[in-house]
């Protein structure tokens, strides 16, 4: 994960088109009026992050209990998004903060 948040920062911020991809997140009649295919950027955009998400969820089931069970995840999701929120979707932000949740976790 730590190769993945530079290269998710050079990707969100200094790629070009992807003021495209940001505008069919926003507003994708509008981008569909323009020459993109507004389907087929969300296929496309949502793969990698599918991907990442299960790899996330095949830690948490390897790291913790090595089987699923009910309430595994236990709210930790919406811990992500208020992770999220606070660093302003900026992902080394998200990652010094969710270092600090680990920590304080850890040490309670």
């Amino acid at each position: 994960m730590y190769v993945l948040v530079p290269l998710t920062w050079l990707f969100i911020f200094k790629m070009p088109w992807v003021s495209g991809l940001k505008a069919i997140g926003d507003y994708p009649a509008a981008a569909d009026s323009v020459v993109w295919s507004v389907r087929k950027v969300q296929i496309i955009a949502a793969l990698p992050n599918c991907a990442v998400a299960g790899l996330g969820g095949c830690f948490l089931i390897i790291s913790q209990v090595f089987e699923f069970t009910e309430h595994l995840s236990a709210g930790k999701g919406f811990i992500a998004l208020a992770t999220l929120k606070l660093c302003r979707w900026n992902p080394v932000g998200a990652l010094l903060a969710c270092q600090y949740f680990v920590f304080q976790i850890q040490c309670n």
